[in-house]
């Protein structure tokens, strides 16, 4: 509960009775129970308001770093990754487009295909 910045009252809450935002946790929690060394998310945040989706983002890489966890997670939002990743694949019909360092993506992708997802989140 610590590690998913949780309170420990939330054990004994009914999950009906909790946010989406601390159901998410809630579920990073049950996750971290297992011990795992890699974490796969699917849009972990895609419900979530921007202020809830960033703390949880940010407890993710905390945790990533903190914890040698190995987070794989998919998202649509291009900020959230350029956020929360040292490395980003983009991907379309199942093919990986362009895979490179999150901060060299950003500065400069010259990939015909990923040029125009990064024109339109600017």
């Amino acid at each position: 509960m610590d590690l998913a910045e949780l309170e420990w009252t939330f054990v004994d809450q009914e999950g009906h009775s909790l946010s989406v935002g601390q159901k998410q946790r809630a579920n990073l929690a049950r996750a971290l129970m297992m011990l795992p060394d890699v974490l796969l998310m699917d849009e972990p945040t895609s419900a979530l308001d921007p202020e809830t989706a960033k703390r949880l983002t940010d407890t993710i890489r905390r945790l990533s770093r903190d914890k040698a966890l190995t987070v794989v997670m998919i998202t649509h939002r291009l900020a959230e990754a350029q956020r929360a990743t040292d490395l980003l694949v983009v991907m379309e019909a199942g093919r990986i487009v362009e895979a490179a360092p999150t901060t060299q993506f950003f500065a400069r992708s010259d990939n015909d295909q990923t040029r125009p997802f990064l024109k339109a989140e600017k």
